[in-house]
Formats: structure tokens, sequence, C-alpha cells
């Protein structure tokens, strides 16, 4: 009967422990958020877990959109215009929206005030 417990409670502990490691942390990255300068087109693509939060910060005029699926800038630019922007939040002196992806695939992070995005103020994620 002993030996049954301890079984039971070894399996217990594993299920446990299991759990606890299938469990992904998740991770929260700051972007300043602006138009980029310099020879590129754009903020380096990037890769994020479901989770995980991206806050987009800046100065000046500008928000966040975030598209799903594909993005090319010289044809997806115009869909930010019909999208909702995300809700702003205001500190220190600052703007910012927090993006968090809740399912995997493609999205494009993008401003939408007049011509920011042409000018490269997007960023494509693949989550997975």
């Amino acid at each position: 009967m002993g030996s049954l417990r301890n079984l039971g409670s070894v399996l217990a502990v594993s299920f446990l422990v299991c759990g606890l490691v299938s469990q992904a942390a998740t991770k929260q990255t700051v972007v300043e958020w602006d138009i980029p300068s310099g020879p590129n087109m754009g903020y380096a693509p990037a890769t994020a877990a479901v989770g995980d939060s991206i806050v987009l910060s800046w100065d000046g005029v500008h928000n966040v959109v975030l598209l799903p699926g594909p993005f090319n800038a010289l044809g997806d630019c115009s869909k930010a215009k019909s999208a909702a922007p995300l809700p702003v939040t205001q500190a220190n002196g600052k703007s910012a929206s927090t993006v968090t992806f809740s399912q995997p695939g493609t999205y494009a992070v993008v401003c939408a005030v007049d011509g920011h995005c042409m000018l490269g103020q997007y960023q494509k994620y693949t989550v997975s």
C-alpha cells in the first residue's frame, strides 16, 4: 500500500513539474515608435510568442494599428487607414500603445498617420 501511495505522489509531482515547464514565459518588448531614418524601410522583422507584448512608445503625432496577415508596404499601408487604432496611454509626456499577441500568425504593426507607413513606420511580426 505504501508503494502505491509513493507512486501516486511521484506521478502528482511529475504532472505538476511538466505543467510548469510547458508554460512558456511571456515577454514584453518596448519599441521607440518613430519614422525610421537611414537606408532601410521599416523596422527589422521580429518574432514573438503567443502571449508576448510589444509596447510602442512615442513623442509627437503617431498611432498604432495592428494588421493581420502578410504585409507589403507598397500595397498594404492604405489598409491601416480603415483599421481602428489601438488605445493610447499617456505617461511622463509620452504616448504608448500595447499589442499583445493572442494567436499565432503573421502581423504588421503600422502607424496610420498620413504618410508615416510609407516612410517606414511599420514592423512585421511572426508569432508562434
